[in-house]
Order: C-alpha cells, then sequence, then structure tokens
C-alpha cells in the first residue's frame, strides 16, 4: 500500500518499477513464444509515401526489427491507445459540424466497421482512441523500449 505521504516523482517511480516489473514477466512468456515461432521482422515504410514498405530478412541486421509478440497486457495497452476494435471507426466522409458553421468539431459524426489494414497503419480515425499512429508504428514503439531496455540504455 503506498504512502500517502508520497510525492508525485515517488508515485511516477514507483508506477514505472511496477511496470518495468511486468516487462520482465513479459520477456519470459515472449522468449518462450519465440521459442515456438519464427522470427520475422517488422515491415519498415522506407519514404514520405505510406504505402512503400518494406520487409526486411532476419539476415539484414541493420534494418530488421525483430517483432516479439505482446503479451495480453501489452496488447491490451495497444488496443487502449490507438482504439479497440470494437469500437468500430469514425466515417470521414460524414464528419459532424458546429451548429451554424461549416466547420467540423472533431467528434466522430458517424461510425463504421472496424477495418484491420486501415488501422494497422494509422490511416483511420479511432472514435476513442489517443493516437492514430497505427499498431505498426506501436510495435516499432515497443521494440525501441524493448531493445533500449536490453542494452541498459537510460
Amino acid at each position: 500500500m503506498m504512502n500517502n505521504n508520497n510525492k508525485a516523482g515517488d508515485t511516477r517511480t514507483t508506477v514505472a518499477s511496477m511496470i518495468r516489473g511486468m516487462e520482465r514477466g513479459a520477456e519470459i512468456i515472449t522468449t518462450t513464444a519465440l521459442q515456438e515461432t519464427a522470427l520475422v521482422c517488422l515491415d519498415l515504410q522506407v519514404d514520405e509515401n505510406i504505402h512503400n514498405r518494406v520487409t526486411p530478412t532476419v539476415d539484414d541486421k541493420d534494418r530488421c526489427l525483430i517483432y516479439y509478440p505482446p503479451t495480453r497486457f501489452v496488447e491490451l495497452v495497444s488496443n487502449f491507445v490507438v482504439g479497440a476494435p470494437n469500437q468500430g471507426s469514425c466515417d470521414v466522409h460524414f464528419p459532424p459540424y458546429v451548429v451554424g458553421t461549416d466547420k467540423a468539431d472533431g467528434n466522430c459524426g458517424s461510425y463504421k466497421a472496424y477495418d484491420e489494414t486501415q488501422r494497422k497503419f494509422g490511416n483511420d480515425w479511432p472514435p476513442f482512441g489517443y493516437t492514430m499512429i497505427g499498431k505498426t508504428r506501436i510495435e516499432n514503439f515497443r521494440y525501441v523500449q524493448n531493445e533500449s531496455h536490453t542494452c541498459s540504455i537510460e
């Protein structure tokens, strides 16, 4: 139980320690999962065209970011950040407008079915997500975080 006299910094440190502990447990699960599956690399966007993507081979050590299957906790956080599939997607063809103006108010006017391909690269508008970066960018971020932890980079 936390002491009510803790400062905000102490609370952040405690939360960070808890997350690191969960991730350490996740490393064991991930390592076991990797032993059962073949290694694959995350796909990379090679220029400003979002559709121009490559998936390097595992032998290409300079460009291959190894995909580590997420734990259920990490998958839950990822879905929370980019919007869960059961929430659908905003239909950008029907934006809501502020009454009496021609300006959109930033809310979802109407919903359409969830499309994993669109959400994968951040090409849709999640109605309840915190970011539109897409699941692929989340995987890239997760790789960098894991690599910096593994290599003790602070």
